[in-house]
């Protein structure tokens, strides 16, 4: 009878910590990167919330053409934050070739917290220029199992 009632608390015990589990894992947010491609206020968040393998990125500077490539690329990630201090511009030419997934460049208002242009998406070339406000700005990679390399510069003119 002994081992039968130790048998008997053993399987109680299993079947609570299994509970306890459920219940966690159940309750516990998963982190999917995918899911910020199509989700402005996700983009906007300060917080860099990607997941990368082999990604290869220099600094961005200003008025010079920086090498990037990623194999696979999920979620946003700031590449250049910058100031605007009266009125100005952003001028900005990509080369991009997207092998996989989805990839866009975007630029964000900080103050106004808002994704204010989608610089580039996909694969191709161009270049553009933007007249911005005074503020603060922030340029993110965001992707979605994005395999892709290309080259981006940036000039600010005030």
């Amino acid at each position: 009878m002994n081992k039968k009632k130790m048998a008997h608390a053993i399987s109680l015990l299993c079947v609570l910590c299994a509970g306890f589990l459920v219940f966690i894992l159940s309750a516990t947010t998963v982190f999917n990167p995918g899911q910020i491609y199509d989700n402005d206020r996700l983009i906007i968040e300060e917080e860099d919330r990607y997941h990368a393998v082999n990604f290869n990125c220099s600094p961005i500077s200003e008025n010079v053409e920086t090498d990037f490539s990623f194999a696979p690329f999920s979620g946003s990630k700031t590449i250049h934050i910058f100031e605007i201090d009266s009125e100005g511009s952003l001028i900005y030419s990509w080369n991009m070739i997207v092998n996989k997934g989805q990839f866009k460049v975007v630029l964000v208002n900080i103050e106004k917290q808002q994704v204010i242009e989608i610089m580039f998406e996909g694969t191709g070339n161009g270049k553009n220029e933007v007249n911005l406000p005074q503020g603060e700005y922030r340029i993110k990679f965001v992707g979605n199992k994005a395999t892709a390399k290309g080259q981006i510069k940036i000039d600010i003119l005030e």
